[in-house]
């Protein structure tokens, strides 16, 4: 059974190794729960929460390809990841994307989530 800690683990990673996408984080959870509309969910919650956490900010850029710009209210941060436009695949590489990326905070949570995962204390 997939946890809460495996998708934020998912998630946190996705960001460590690039600025995902908000619906790229979907196809992440995906990988872990089979049923594509629950990965969404749970995509959408944690990824919410990891927000209002501080281990992620939120990005926009005017398209797919563009440079990101953070969104510094969290009011708005969570607005915008609110509207579902955002949890879909684009049709071009010209559509606006909103993107989140790790924080100092972000990291050190995935990192406590690896070693609680392999049942290591953090160093």
């Amino acid at each position: 059974m997939t946890t809460t800690a495996d998708v934020e683990r998912v998630i946190l990673w996705a960001a460590i190794e690039d600025l995902p996408a908000l619906w790229s984080l979907i196809d992440e959870v995906h990988a872990l729960v089979p049923d594509r509309a629950r990965a969404a969910e749970q995509a959408r919650t944690v990824t919410e929460q990891l927000v209002r956490d501080g281990a992620l900010t939120v990005l926009a850029a005017p398209a797919v390809e563009g440079d990101t710009t953070p969104v510094e209210d969290q009011n708005e941060a969570l607005r915008l990841m609110s509207d579902t436009r955002w949890w879909r695949t684009p049709d071009s590489y010209d559509e606006p994307v909103v993107r989140v990326d790790i924080t100092a905070a972000g990291e050190q949570r995935y990192q406590s989530l690896v070693a609680a995962s392999t049942g290591r204390s953090e160093s």
